[in-house]
């Protein structure tokens, strides 16, 4: 699943520099999640990781397997491979589509992971400052609802909290990207 801040991202000015000068490329891939599978690895041009965030835009479940089998983690394994996570492999492929966005130019990026067994997760950041940065996640969930997997997100000081509204398995990764 993911989480987005900044609602209208490509068009918005303030953090990509005017009009979108400060996109250095985007790519745009739709996956198929294979059957019976957890983890999967995803080949990407090569972009640079000091500049380069993962956007997840949605997932297609092709049978009813279940939250869990839907809720997929995206997180860079390398300059070159995306690797998308889920707490169950269903007995069908679903399709995951999410963006890389690599920056020209960026003040600071810093990569986070959080688990829980319980309802929250708390990743900690170096200071930002908050006005100019943002907050880009994906996450995995053992919840077999919608309503049970569903994540809140607020920060606290330095501290990224995740909440899901029941006790579940929870991983987040993401990014914060201090724009300049």
């Amino acid at each position: 699943m993911q989480g987005l801040l900044s609602q209208n991202y490509l068009s918005n000015a303030k953090m990509f520099g005017g009009s979108g000068s400060n996109i250095k490329s985007i790519q745009h891939y739709e996956v198929n999640f294979a059957a019976s599978s957890a983890e999967q690895d995803v080949a990407i041009t090569a972009v640079d990781l000091t500049k380069a965030v993962i956007r997840g835009t949605g997932v297609l479940v092709r049978e009813d397997a279940g939250f869990s089998a839907m809720a997929t983690s995206l997180e860079f394994k390398n300059s070159t491979t995306v690797t998308m996570k889920r707490y169950n492999a269903t007995a069908d492929y679903n399709i995951v589509s999410f963006y890389v966005i690599e920056l020209n130019s960026i003040k600071s990026l810093q990569s986070f992971s959080a688990a829980t067994s319980t309802t929250s997760a708390v990743a900690t950041v170096s200071a930002v400052n908050w006005a100019k940065s943002e907050v880009i996640y994906t996450y995995q969930t053992s919840a077999t609802t919608v309503r049970a997997g569903s994540v809140e997100f607020y920060r606290s000081s330095n501290n990224l909290n995740f909440r899901a509204n029941q006790n579940v398995t929870l991983t987040v990764v993401g990014f914060v990207v201090e724009y300049e």
